[in-house]
């Protein structure tokens, strides 16, 4: 009987390391990061989907949004809404968006930006980072394979519903997996630099390694509604700062 316990327990142990046992997609958690910062995550899991232009639009950037298949072999946590100002502010102590709101995404800041915020945030046992676009894009779509998990105008915030203005997060419906504006409201850096999709099956594709520009996920609440679909493919340089671009972070295991 000792014996059966013992092993269960490392069987349990083991599935646990692993990380993918007992998890669903969009299952909840709240982490505590560097400098008292709180932040809620999302489970994604791993799986495969068809990355690109999967909306049937044939007058897009062929080059940029070539269908293909992609794999995700590890599951990770997600930070189920943008970064906010409140939270900007409490790692970095600077306020650089141009329209304020605590609960507003942060805005104006960089890839650099961005990656200085999540480096604020680490720890000797913990790895966060910003998603690959292959990770964001996976996520965005939910298992669907479509442009959005959901309804459009029920998850989004572009140019013909926003009134013009950033939105406080999680003001719309969650997509398919619980992240709040993954489309819309405001852009997101996700890590890679741009390169053209070919149609050739990848493997947890991260990019090239050097570039002129990295990309932008997602669409923004300036934005012609086009351009808030999960495949959409957005460019900038790595230091500039814009008033609609933000981002948010994944947790590894």
């Amino acid at each position: 009987m000792r014996t059966t316990l013992i092993y269960f327990s490392l069987l349990t142990l083991v599935l646990s390391s692993h990380g993918q046992i007992a998890r669903k997609a969009g299952q909840s958690r709240t982490f505590k990061l560097q400098n008292d910062l709180s932040i809620e995550m999302v489970w994604i899991p791993s799986g495969s989907f068809t990355m690109g232009n999967t909306s049937g639009e044939d007058d897009r950037w062929s080059e940029d949004e070539q269908a293909h298949e992609v794999i995700i072999t590890k599951g990770f946590w997600m930070s189920k809404y943008e970064i906010t100002q409140s939270q900007w502010t409490q790692v970095m102590g600077t306020q650089p968006s141009e329209e304020k709101g605590e609960q507003l995404p942060v805005t104006n800041v960089s890839w650099q930006d961005a990656m200085d915020f999540i480096k604020k945030t680490r720890s000797e046992d913990t790895n966060y980072d910003l998603p690959t676009e292959a990770q964001w894009e996976h996520a965005a779509k939910a298992g669907t394979n479509q442009p959005y998990s959901l309804p459009r105008d029920q998850i989004t915030w572009h140019k013909g519903n926003s009134g013009g203005s950033t939105h406080p997060v999680g003001q719309k419906q969650p997509n398919a997996w619980g992240l709040y504006d993954i489309h819309g409201n405001v852009g997101e850096w996700v890590k890679d630099w741009r390169a053209a999709f070919t149609a050739q099956k990848t493997i947890d594709p991260t990019g090239p390694e050097t570039g002129e520009f990295k990309l932008i996920k997602g669409g923004q609440f300036t934005g012609r509604p086009r351009h808030t679909q999960s495949f959409d493919r957005q460019r900038g340089n790595p230091t500039s700062r814009r008033f609609f671009i933000g981002f948010r972070i994944i947790r590894h295991q």
